[in-house]
């Protein structure tokens, strides 16, 4: 999948997630936990790039951000569900919840598949990343070995040269 594909999927995702806390009972469970909004916001990958690092730390940066954010935000939806149950009587609140319900429970599969793509996309990086080090390790040893070959070389050389030196004298 192209990496378009992928910022238009996060961005959907990130619309459908604003929807869900742009609402009152989002925002009171939000009081009630003592996490902003802002803290429950989808950033992108390159929203994590610093000039000069490797992308390892990128990565590392974006998982713990995504770790803690999934954290705030099934806190502030169990206390959007507790606040959903305590309102009204119980026939307006279950006809309410159920329709509540059924939000959070798309948005939490869709949350799901997403994380499920990110880890995917994690497995294939680090497939690739371990790849490059194998090579690059084998490369090395290559270069050592050509390096040790040569060294013998000119020890060799140097001790013919020192073997004419003295024949000469």
């Amino acid at each position: 999948r192209k990496r378009t594909e992928l910022e238009a999927d996060i961005s959907y995702d990130a619309g459908q997630m604003g929807k869900v806390l742009d609402t009152p009972r989002t925002k009171e469970a939000c009081k009630r936990t003592g996490i902003t909004l802002k803290e429950l916001q989808i950033k992108a990958f390159q929203d994590f790039y610093q000039v000069g690092d490797m992308v390892g730390k990128q990565r590392l940066r974006f998982n713990h951000y995504e770790t803690r954010r999934q954290e705030k935000l099934n806190l502030v939806l169990a206390e959007r569900a507790k606040i959903i149950s305590k309102e009204g009587d119980q026939q307006e609140t279950a006809s309410k919840s159920y329709g509540s319900l059924a939000v959070m429970e798309q948005l939490l599969n869709k949350e799901a598949k997403r994380l499920e793509k990110e880890l995917r996309n994690q497995l294939r990086f680090h497939a690739t990343v371990e790849k490059e080090n194998e090579e690059q390790l084998d490369r090395e040893a290559h270069l050592r070995e050509r390096e040790r070959f040569r060294e013998g070389r000119r020890q060799a050389r140097k001790k013919q040269y020192e073997a004419s030196a003295q024949q000469i004298k």
